[in-house]
């Protein structure tokens, strides 16, 4: 369902799916701001234009109005250029708007035109508590045929942690389907296993909100060496530390803590 919106629109996101599916395919999602209470998730996408896809938090699903806060949104494909997936943070901590109270994010399943393909929104967190703070979400899965890589942090209680799932694209009917895992801060001893192999690694540093840092493929050795001196390399803050094998598997994927520069 397509609405007729006005505001200032702020903080858009773009994606594309692989070249090899779709070349000259797009998808951006914004923000429509219009009050400090009223923010929209819209989208726009390479088959409509200047028109809107999507308003993903008016009737876009049975005809729910999130009529509230919505912000830091983020959008992807997966490995098929026929599916698009869109998520947001949707701040319902006083229990006024649809869903459950807290503040949260959500999620769709889209259509390659950026339409909502579902009958409900997906909770993100299997767990929703109203004390809590969850947001920053971060969905990658461009290149993946066989997962979407999910990613958003929580406040509680003055502790910060990140969470990440896998979700299998093509059979998905929800996100609560996988666990909420803690990505655990990394330590010598899981670097040290990591690296216990005689071939080339990749080593990635992903942000927040979800954008590759830094990223060196070199012998484990070199690896080693590197991750001893991240603080040279990436601001201070929390990250996503990954170390792919010499064909694309994932050997390890941790929280980390860096320093300043």
């Amino acid at each position: 369902m397509t609405t007729s919106t006005s505001g200032t629109f702020r903080y858009p996101r773009i994606a594309c799916p692989p070249g090899s599916v779709g070349s000259a395919q797009w998808h951006v999602v914004v923000e429509d701001y219009t009050s400090s209470s009223d923010d929209r998730i819209i989208g726009y996408n390479s088959a409509t234009g200047s028109s809107i896809a999507d308003d993903y938090t008016f009737g876009a699903v049975s005809g729910a109005d999130l009529n509230k806060l919505n912000y830091n949104a983020a959008v992807s494909y997966d490995g098929s250029a026929a599916r698009i997936w869109v998520g947001w943070t949707y701040s319902n901590a006083n229990g006024l708007g649809p869903g459950a109270q807290g503040i949260y994010p959500l999620g769709l399943k889209c259509n390659s035109s950026g339409v909502v393909t579902g009958t409900t929104y997906w909770y993100v967190p299997n767990t929703i508590n109203s004390s809590h703070v969850n947001d920053l979400l971060s969905l990658s899965g461009r290149y993946a045929t066989d997962r979407l890589y999910i990613t958003y942090a929580r406040a509680s209680n003055n502790v910060n942690d990140v969470f990440y799932k896998f979700i299998v694209p093509s059979s998905a009917g929800s996100f609560r389907i996988a666990e909420d895992i803690p990505s655990e801060p990394i330590t010598e001893l899981d670097i040290q296993s990591a690296l216990n192999i005689d071939e080339m690694l990749t080593l990635n540093v992903i942000d927040m909100n979800g954008i590759v840092t830094y990223t060196e493929t070199a012998t484990a050795a070199i690896i080693g060496k590197t991750f001893q001196n991240l603080d040279a390399e990436v601001s201070s803050g929390i990250y996503l530390l990954q170390i792919l094998s010499e064909s694309g598997n994932m050997i390890l994927t941790r929280k980390i803590f860096i320093g300043s520069k």
